[in-house]
C-alpha cells in the first residue's frame, strides 16, 4: 500500500518558522520510530537500504499546521498511528504542538490517501501520458566521476526507477508491457 499520512497539529509555544525538514526527519527517527519500532528505524537509516518514505515540511493550514509522511512500507504508518495514540504533545526544535489528528482519509484532508501501489500507478498512467516533475531544490546527479548540476530528465527517471522497490517495478513493467 502507498500511504500518505497527514499529521495536523496546533501550535502551543515557539515559532513554527524555525522548524526545518531536518527537525521533522529527526522527530520521525528519534521519537516515532525510536519508541515504536527501533529496528525499522535502524533499517531505514542504513545507507544501503531502500528509503520507502518521504517527509514533507511543516505547512500552515487555517489556524493549525500539518506535515505528511508518505510511505510504501506498511510498518511506517503503523508506527506513526501507534506513536500518536500514546503521545499527544510533540516538540519540534523550540516549538511545542498538540496533536489534532492524523489521517489517511482524502475526504478529510486533500494530501492524505491510502491505496494500492498498482492502483496508484494505473491511475497515474490513465490520467497522463508523461510525468510532470517540479524541482523544489537544487539537484545534481552523479554519472561516473562527474557530478551533473542540472536535473537532466533522462537521468532523473532512471535514478527514480532504480530506487523503487521491486514490487513497484513489477507493477510498472506489467502495465507497460
Amino acid at each position: 500500500m502507498l500511504t500518505s499520512q497527514v499529521i495536523l497539529v496546533k501550535q502551543l509555544d515557539g515559532n513554527p518558522n524555525d522548524i526545518s525538514g531536518s527537525h521533522l526527519h529527526g522527530f520521525f527517527f528519534k521519537k516515532i520510530l525510536g519508541t515504536q519500532n527501533p529496528k525499522l528505524g535502524d533499517k531505514l537509516h542504513d545507507p544501503k537500504t531502500e528509503k520507502p518514505f518521504s517527509i514533507s515540511y511543516l505547512f500552515p493550514h487555517q489556524n493549525m499546521h500539518w506535515f505528511r509522511i508518505t510511505s510504501w512500507d506498511e510498518l511506517i504508518p503503523e508506527a506513526v498511528f501507534a506513536y500518536f495514540n500514546e503521545y499527544k504533545l510533540i516538540q519540534l526544535n523550540q516549538c511545542q504542538f498538540k496533536l489534532i489528528k492524523t489521517t489517511t482519509d482524502p475526504d478529510f484532508f486533500y494530501w492524505a490517501n491510502r491505496q494500492s501501489i498498482a492502483f496508484f500507478i494505473e491511475e497515474q498512467l490513465f490520467e497522463m501520458n508523461r510525468f510532470h516533475m517540479v524541482h523544489a531544490s537544487a539537484t545534481s546527479f552523479k554519472s561516473g566521476n562527474a557530478h551533473i548540476p542540472l536535473p537532466v530528465p533522462d537521468l532523473m527517471i532512471k535514478s527514480i526507477y532504480r530506487k523503487l522497490p521491486d514490487e513497484i517495478k513489477e507493477v510498472i513493467n506489467d502495465i507497460s508491457v
